[in-house]
């Protein structure tokens, strides 16, 4: 995944800088030479809670900075198998309140913003959060994974379609992730099931051949039914979350500057 991923072209003129969470929870502060160190987008990275870094993620983080005008933090989150749920939500919202105790921050200038399983991630923190009382300004999901009961037809109906994610990997980590007895209808690991009212508004991404794609419906309708604001994007003719391969292809260029723009919107209206 890093040999493939660490190919796809920074923004230009980004800056990286390795930053320090808490003593086991490295994370990647990107800035695009456009971005305002007073916003933040939190980035989880997606690899269906078993794969995937800060490394994995740079690039799409470099772009996500410039469109969004934000700095993007990406945490290196534990990962199962060694490290199953919740380890992984709970290094997310130790970054969370790492980033509110930087410079002042406010819980209302940062957004959240996942891929894949980190996408599920994403909406796990949004939701955790929520019952907390407390609100990011927006959060936005790439061809995110949030049913891990795996009910929806597309699973089986777009398996001959999508040519990066197979069904039978994500079960094999699911039952990594789920370790211990944890039911996948827990909430917090599909969050489909959760509660969503006074929710921030979100954004939806995803492909409409990948296995995922009744997923991203699935949650959308859950929104929906909670008035939560939802915009849901079901794009033809890309592969499973295709923003990671900005400065490769337009059409997650496009994207990407869609995310950016919901971004910038929410940050705006606050």
């Amino acid at each position: 995944m890093e040999q493939g991923l660490t190919k796809a072209k920074l923004y230009p003129g980004t800056s990286l800088e390795q930053v320090t969470i808490t003593q086991e929870l490295p994370a990647l502060l990107v800035r695009a030479p456009e971005a305002e160190m007073s916003r933040v987008v939190l980035l989880l990275h997606g690899g269906g809670y078993c794969l995937g870094s800060s490394r994995t993620h740079r690039a799409l983080a470099s772009w996500l900075s410039a469109r969004s005008k934000a700095v993007v933090v990406v945490p290196d989150y534990r990962l199962a198998p060694e490290s199953p749920f919740p380890a992984g939500l709970d290094d997310a919202h130790a970054a969370w309140d790492w980033l509110l105790r930087r410079d002042g921050i406010e819980a209302q200038h940062v957004a959240i913003v996942g891929d894949s399983g980190g996408g599920g991630l994403a909406a796990a923190l949004t939701v955790r959060l929520l019952h907390l009382g407390i609100r990011p300004t927006s959060t936005v999901l790439f061809s995110p994974w949030a049913d891990l009961t795996m009910r929806s037809p597309d699973y089986r109906g777009n398996a001959d379609r999508d040519p990066l994610v197979r069904p039978q990997f994500l079960a094999d980590a699911r039952d990594a992730y789920l370790a211990g007895g944890v039911s996948p209808l827990d909430p917090l690991a599909s969050p489909v099931e959760a509660v969503w009212r006074g929710a921030a508004p979100v954004l939806i991404q995803a492909a409409s051949d990948e296995v995922l794609a009744g997923d991203a419906r699935l949650l959308a309708d859950v929104l929906a039914a909670a008035g939560v604001p939802c915009t849901l994007d079901m794009v033809d003719g890309v592969v499973h979350v295709w923003h990671l391969y900005c400065g490769l292809i337009d059409e997650a260029e496009r994207s990407v500057a869609d995310a950016g723009a919901f971004i910038r919107r929410h940050f705006a209206a606050r």
